[in-house]
């Protein structure tokens, strides 16, 4: 059973190291076993090394707010934690794909180098699919028929 606590200080130092002491004492020491969810402010830095004189590294797991909305926003909505990828992650995946065409009669077909507007053209289309939530070939050509 986990037991919570909230705690709060006009000092914020002060604050934390009572929590620390506080999740130190009840903690199983195992990794991520005490959650500590800190300001925006605070750096990870600073959490570690004042975690660091009550346990181990490794049963803290420190967060913030924003992130553990986000969890919960993506677990409820997209059964699971999603992946994004960066604009040149994206745009490498699609020239990739394009350039491992090798059917001369396909309408995509380039040789072994897309130009930039096919790939930008094809990461637009890609875009818009996406944003119609046809995330497969078989629920487009489904939408197709």
């Amino acid at each position: 059973m986990s037991k919570r606590r909230l705690f709060t200080s006009s000092n914020p130092c002060r604050g934390r190291s009572a929590a620390m002491e506080w999740a130190a004492e009840r903690s199983s020491g195992l990794p991520h076993s005490v959650l500590y969810i800190a300001p925006p402010e605070v750096r990870q830095e600073t959490l570690a090394n004042q975690w660091a004189r009550h346990g181990s590294r490794l049963a803290l797991q420190p967060t913030r707010f924003d992130e553990i909305v986000d969890i919960l926003y993506e677990g409820d909505t997209q059964e699971g934690p999603s992946t994004y990828a960066s604009q040149a992650e994206r745009q490498w995946v699609i020239e990739t794909a394009l350039s491992e065409i090798t059917d001369d009669d396909h309408p995509l077909y380039c040789g072994d180098d897309p130009a930039v507007g096919l790939v930008q053209q094809t990461e637009n289309v890609l875009s818009l699919l996406e944003f119609a939530g046809l995330g497969s070939a078989g629920a487009v050509q489904t939408r197709l028929e």
